[in-house]
């Protein structure tokens, strides 16, 4: 009686031959323009920022263009320097009454790409991978201005020229693009800004709903209320808020009251820096 006697098989394990130096494992090596590109696909692969986008531009352009048709029905036919077709506002202040809900997207969208990490839990893995965490605050903020610059142009550029179309159909006073140029950037340039505040909120609060909340609070509702509670001599002190201090350099004429175009635009960048800079210190010595 004869058996099969199986030898059982084994797999080589590759070796190295001896003396040999086994080739070393290499790691990509961190760069400025890394960061920049992954926190830019952070950006854009969330849904909502593209819809944010569009109805920025959409509401710019569609609130001013109903301003402008609505207010042709109100012309003023006063003596004196404006004759017939002054407004209570100038044109193109008119023509940009959308720009008070962009400030709000513009706000939320900055908010919530600073909370948004926090939030998830992914902000640990992001400064495990970018260990000087200032950079990962910069390339946000590189990337949040990048995306809505072409949004926010579009939107101030859409609301000026189809506003003034609109006042000029209906007989109504016009200014063109090169009068209210400043204004103009002033514009975009406040409308930026907020994004970037809200951004620095949403890294001091780490909550989406805190940091939106304070963001129009201190923007919209606070001005109007210490204005009406505090007394007149404190009113000097009302110019320095964000949005009051915005207003000198958004509109053709300086309001009453309000700084001079060069401190305002100073007032406005200081309250950029303190609010970035404040959330740059804490995600430095906070841990995550």
């Amino acid at each position: 009686m004869s058996t099969d006697l199986q030898t059982p098989t084994t797999t080589a394990e590759p070796t190295t031959p001896i003396g040999a130096v086994a080739a070393p494992v290499t790691t990509p090596r961190l760069t400025p323009w890394r960061v920049l590109r992954s926190e830019w696909i952070k950006l854009w692969s969330v849904r909502s920022t593209t819809t944010m986008m569009l109805v920025i531009v959409g509401i710019l352009v569609a609130f001013g263009a109903l301003a402008a048709a609505m207010s042709t029905g109100d012309v003023t036919a006063a003596d004196g320097p404006g004759g017939p077709g002054r407004f209570a506002t100038d044109p193109f202040t008119l023509v940009m009454t959308g720009s008070t809900f962009a400030v709000l997207l513009v706000g939320t969208l900055g908010a919530l790409v600073g909370a948004r990490e926090f939030s998830s839990g992914m902000i640990r893995t992001t400064v495990a991978a970018v260990p000087r965490r200032l950079a990962v605050l910069g390339a946000k903020a590189v990337t949040l201005t990048v995306a809505l610059v072409p949004a926010v142009v579009v939107g101030v550029l859409g609301a000026f020229w189809v506003g003034m179309a609109v006042l000029a159909g209906g007989g109504a006073e016009t200014v063109t693009l090169g009068e209210a140029g400043w204004a103009a950037v002033g514009t975009v340039g406040y409308l930026l800004g907020v994004g970037l505040l809200g951004l620095g909120l949403g890294f001091l609060f780490r909550s989406i709903a805190g940091s939106i909340s304070t963001l129009v609070g201190g923007l919209l509702v606070l001005p109007p209320i210490i204005g009406a509670l505090l007394p007149d001599s404190w009113s000097e002190a009302l110019k320095y808020l964000p949005s009051n201090a915005a207003s000198s350099f958004t509109s053709l004429t300086v309001p009453a009251d309000m700084l001079a175009v060069g401190p305002a635009v100073a007032v406005f960048m200081a309250w950029l820096v303190l609010v970035v800079g404040a959330a740059g210190y804490a995600l430095r010595h906070r841990d995550v």
